[in-house]
């Protein structure tokens, strides 16, 4: 765990403790001014009624304020914690955020059988694990009907590697894609940063952008601001609240 992520958690904590004392400090001096006025008033010329119960029903709107408020408060820093705990839980798995990079290189993965199940060693608990390639996938969409799609991949001197047609998409629909990590030749790029992009073209000829969003593994969890960010081994910093799906 970051030490901004700790550190993050604790001034949140210390500010609603600060918070708390100050609202305990109001109340008790209320209380203190309301004893005072009722023991140092003229027996001669006492307070009315009608203002004496004005302050009781002032005080009493105050401290059900401040009993809500604590309430909510407490909610919220459930809630906040566990979400944070959530979040941890992430690292070194897989999320879907919206973005257009794809990394490549090779990493040691668990390994499956035919029927997609996980291979595990003789103590029937650790994952197999094979040094194999890597790519993060795509998932894309477009808000428009194409008669045709092109899937590019480019390296960081904006040089398609890689170009494929899949043919017609339907609109509002998702589609998949992961990269072989091959050139358009067959040939294996090197490991590193790459960008996807995804056009199409209508039946009227227009040229159309697809939405991609992008699997990426996460590394760690920090608190910005109070809210909680993943960082992902592509470089990307994706907001908790904004994933879109968890593999």
């Amino acid at each position: 765990m970051s030490v901004s992520s700790i550190m993050g958690q604790y001034e949140s904590e210390k500010e609603a403790s600060t918070t708390k004392k100050a609202e305990t400090s109001d109340k008790e001096m209320f209380l203190k001014l309301l004893v005072a006025q009722l023991t140092y008033q003229d027996p001669l010329n006492p307070a009315e009624d009608t203002e004496f119960i004005a302050q009781l029903a002032q005080f009493t709107q105050v401290e059900e304020l401040q009993n809500i408020r604590t309430s909510v408060d407490g909610m919220s820093s459930l809630v906040n914690r566990n979400q944070f705990i959530s979040a941890v839980g992430l690292i070194n798995g897989t999320v879907v955020a919206e973005g257009s990079t794809i990394l490549k290189y090779y990493a040691d993965l668990p390994t499956y059988d035919d029927d997609g199940k996980v291979i595990y060693e003789d103590d029937g608990t650790t994952a197999k694990l094979e040094n194999q390639l890597y790519t993060d996938s795509a998932v894309y969409s477009t808000e428009y009907d194409v008669t045709s799609c092109t899937i590019t991949v480019l390296d960081s001197s904006n040089t398609a590697v890689y170009t494929e047609e899949v043919g017609p998409r339907k609109a509002g629909q998702l589609y998949s894609f992961r990269w072989t990590g091959m050139d358009s030749y067959g040939q294996e790029v090197k490991d590193g940063s790459y960008t996807i992009a995804i056009t199409g073209k209508d039946a009227g000829g227009n040229s159309r952008i697809f939405k991609t969003e992008i699997s990426g593994r996460v590394s760690a969890v920090e608190n910005i601001d109070g809210e909680y960010v993943l960082h992902l081994r592509d470089g990307r910093q994706v907001k908790y609240a904004n994933l879109t799906m968890v593999q």
